[in-house]
């Protein structure tokens, strides 16, 4: 199975048209929680700083993550409307779904736009050509290494011939 180029870490990263390094904001300089936001949206923003993909940020991202916190927020706000009340009459006296299912709908279109752009979710961080590394995964991957380089160790394939 053919893997490909190795995906290399946001820190190694070099824009391709100019060859200036990229400078990903500090992890310490998290951006300040917007006022206004629902209990889900908040929990959204605090995860996404949480997260290793918020340390490839430059200055000029800050406002697609406002724009991305935004879209969020109208989602869980709109969409919890529009679930407590899913029917309404219509022009004609019928029933007919809420509107604000619609105006939910774009929100989170906006949204998933945004994510795109900024790496979340495995699928866009591997579109982006990203390889974000948990402490976690750098300590397995040391342990992996280490296994793999002792010398005495016995092919247990041909242990057995020996």
């Amino acid at each position: 199975m053919a893997t490909g180029p190795k995906k290399k870490l946001a820190t190694e990263l070099v824009d391709k048209r100019n060859g200036i390094r990229y400078t990903p904001i500090p992890a310490t300089q998290v951006m300040q929680t917007p006022e206004g936001l629902s209990g889900p949206a908040i929990a959204a923003w605090n995860s996404y700083w949480a997260d290793g993909v918020s340390g490839i940020l430059t200055p000029v991202d800050e406002m697609l993550v406002v724009r991305w916190i935004d879209a969020v927020n109208r989602y869980c706000r709109f969409s919890a409307m529009a679930d407590a009340e899913p029917l309404v009459r219509g022009s004609q006296g019928q029933m007919v779904p809420n509107p604000l299912f619609q105006v939910a709908n774009a929100a989170i279109q906006i949204a998933e736009r945004c994510e795109k752009q900024l790496g979340m979710g495995a699928k866009y961080r591997a579109a982006l050509g990203l390889a974000v590394v948990t402490a976690a995964d750098a300590a397995a991957r040391h342990r992996r290494n280490e296994l793999l380089s002792t010398t005495d160790r016995v092919d247990p394939r041909l242990a057995d011939r020996e």
